[in-house]
């Protein structure tokens, strides 16, 4: 009996043995299902929103740089240059942030084809992003955060508007996005060190010689470099205190020493140097600055926060999980919104980038073009700009009313006033022939902004026609050392020396007919392009030229005084005999003829002049009897009359010019 109860205890105990280990395989095999589970969930967030997203993002960003803002990249690489010469790095590097200006310059360049320009962005904007979540160890649905330091950049380069034209931060557009990648570097090469006094060298060396080359970057980096450090030695005070108070004093100090040697810096930007100031004569727009201030607080936040997070225990179900999901998707959804929200999209801004570019080409039916069906009223640099288009086509008699003569003041969006000098004067001031004034503001501008290709290409058209062929030759070898312009400035080169065919090129013929009865005397504009073209050709009276005679007619109608028209009226008449004469100058002589009660024998076109007009004039008397405003006359009207002279006179008004 005993024995039986032996054995049977015995088969009781390996049973339980057996559970007990059958239970443990179970247990360990839902362990590793859990943990497969977890792991496939982390590669699957991981691949979203490191790789996926990332990717969207830089096409979001391709489409709003290269699609959306293409005029806007190749208009900022006309204005800018990069010199292949020493004299030219010796002049960029001659204050701290120089060679960071250098190598932004050196970018902007490739500009010239926007979409090329634009992928070489992307790329150094891939790499800022994958640095960041390599140096601070980002895993995980919240990866997204590293795009916010690209998307600040890119908002930097197309919120700029109309300061792209008084922006003094060579390379600005690239110079900022070449800075934070080397900041970003430099803490990524710090937080893989790990002996102390190596840290030490490393963080001296990067703050003096990145602070010379670029310039506030490198302090905002030490700073960084210090909070990551101190996150790998949490419970050691001592060393902790320490690197913050050598830091510091690198941040402190090595600007004021670099103010000693460096002549071309104040005491008060030396903490800031290289860092882009928006300063206008309306004083200095901070806002301008936020993307730049974000990206500082951002990499010091990322910082801060390093080995904060466990990303290792994420299940596909878990509130954590969702949360940080959820955070993923805000964060994303905001940064596209930021960005779509910071482009700066005045259609005037962009019509007018475009209209230079086809009047620099002498592409005159493209320019046109530019201004018809437009949202908005143009402003007078379009007007401007579009004139001298419809004169080179030869038409301008019979279509200058066709089109919104109505305008408005640039839309800037901030403090900034906009002036024509800046933006457009010397290629309004050469196509009117007026060289003195083209080559006046080309150098004034480009000693107050810096001398970029645009100045230079108007200097060498402006000196061959003039027959300077010393000063032409002069800014040639200046072209002819850049990437893109190397061709552009050799053909004109074989213009140097040779008047007949200067005036003979097409780009030149009306330009050296103007200039030829011009005289050499500057006098003065006051600053205003339009009023001073208004006056002087309004006032000229020239019976050598039929190209300046109509161009006189012209300003003389759109001044609306008769005693200058009908000079200059007579003076059409006698150059084009047996020609019909264009419509607009019958508008207007017909109305001036009524206004100043005068009777001229002058065959007017029955249909399209005498009685248009008497309709014209029935129309508007009726509805200022009905008690209508004039301004709400003119908009009733304008739809029926918008296209002849008299809706012109008496329906725009009150023009502001700039």
């Amino acid at each position: 009996m005993n024995s039986q109860k032996k054995w049977n205890s015995n088969v009781d105990k390996t049973i339980i043995n057996k559970k007990k280990a059958s239970t443990k395989k179970i247990q360990q095999s839902n362990g590793i299902k859990k943990e497969q589970t977890s792991t496939k969930c982390n590669k699957s967030y991981t691949l979203i929103t490191c790789f996926i997203l990332p990717f969207l993002f830089a096409l979001y960003a391709f489409y709003m740089m290269a699609i959306k803002n293409s005029d806007v990249l190749y208009t900022v690489q006309e204005h800018s240059i990069f010199l292949f010469s020493i004299d030219f790095f010796k002049s960029m590097t001659a204050a701290p942030g120089g060679f960071l200006s250098w190598l932004g310059c050196f970018f902007v360049q490739f500009f010239n084809t926007p979409w090329v320009g634009t992928l070489i962005m992307i790329l150094i904007w891939a790499l800022i992003y994958f640095i960041t979540i390599k140096t601070f160890n980002i895993k995980g649905p919240l990866c997204v955060t590293a795009l916010i330091i690209p998307a600040s950049l890119l908002c930097s380069v197309i919120f700029t508007g109309y300061w792209l034209f008084y922006l003094k931060v060579p390379g600005y557009y690239c110079a900022e996005s070449i800075g934070t990648l080397f900041m970003m570097l430099a803490v990524f090469i710090a937080s893989r060190i790990r002996n102390k006094w190596i840290w030490i060298v490393w963080d001296v060396l990067w703050t003096i010689i990145g602070y010379i080359a670029f310039g506030w970057y490198a302090l905002i980096g030490s700073l960084v470099m210090a909070i990551h450090k101190s996150k790998d030695m949490p419970f050691n005070k001592s060393a902790y205190i320490q690197r913050i108070i050598i830091s510091a004093a690198l941040i402190a100090f090595t600007p004021l020493v670099a103010y000693h040697f460096y002549t071309q810096i104040r005491l008060d930007e030396a903490w800031i140097a290289a860092m882009p100031v928006f300063e206008s004569e309306e004083g200095v727009n901070g806002d301008k600055s936020t993307p730049f201030i974000i990206i500082a607080i951002t990499a010091a936040l990322l910082a801060l926060l390093k080995n904060n997070i466990d990303w290792t225990d994420l299940e596909r179900k878990s509130i954590k999980t969702k949360l940080l999901i959820f955070i993923n998707v805000i964060i994303y959804i905001v940064l596209c919104s930021c960005v779509w929200k910071s482009n700066f999209d005045d259609y005037n801004y962009h019509c007018e980038l475009r209209i230079h570019r086809a009047i620099d080409e002498c592409r005159w039916k493209d320019a046109i073009e530019e201004t018809t069906d437009a949202p908005c009223h143009p402003t007078r640099e379009i007007l401007l700009l579009r004139n001298i288009a419809l004169m080179n086509e030869g038409n301008i008699g019979n279509t200058l009313f066709h089109y919104d003569n109505t305008t408005i003041l640039p839309q800037t969006g901030d403090s900034l006033a906009v002036h024509m000098l800046q933006t457009n004067a010397p290629l309004t001031y050469m196509n009117y022939g007026r060289i003195n004034f083209a080559i006046r503001w080309c150098i004034e501008n480009g000693v107050e902004y810096g001398f970029c290709i645009n100045d230079y290409k108007t200097l060498i058209r402006c000196s061959l026609i003039a027959h300077e062929y010393e000063a032409a030759q002069k800014y040639i070898n200046i072209l002819k050392q850049t990437l893109f312009y190397k061709d552009w400035a050799e053909h004109y080169e074989t213009m140097i020396g040779d008047s007949v065919k200067i005036a003979n090129a097409p780009e030149f013929k009306n330009i050296c007919e103007l200039y030829k009865h011009f005289t050499d005397v500057i006098d003065g504009d006051d600053g205003l392009i339009e009023p001073y073209l208004m006056g002087w050709f309004g006032n000229t009276q020239n019976k050598k030229s039929k190209y300046l005679q109509e161009l006189t007619l012209i300003f003389a109608m759109l001044s609306k005084e008769s005693k200058l028209f009908w000079p200059k009226f007579a003076l059409y008449d006698y150059f084009h005999k047996n020609e019909e004469t264009p419509i607009h100058y019958q508008e207007a002589a017909y109305l001036y003829s009524i206004l100043d009660n005068i009777k001229i024998s002058y065959p007017f076109d029955q249909n399209k002049i005498i009685n248009r007009y008497e309709s014209f004039a029935q129309i508007t008397r009726s509805m200022l009897d009905q008690g209508m405003t004039e301004a709400q006359v003119g908009e009733a009207t304008k739809e029926l009359y918008g296209d002849t002279f008299w809706w012109f006179y008496f329906f725009v008004t009150n023009i502001d010019t700039y």
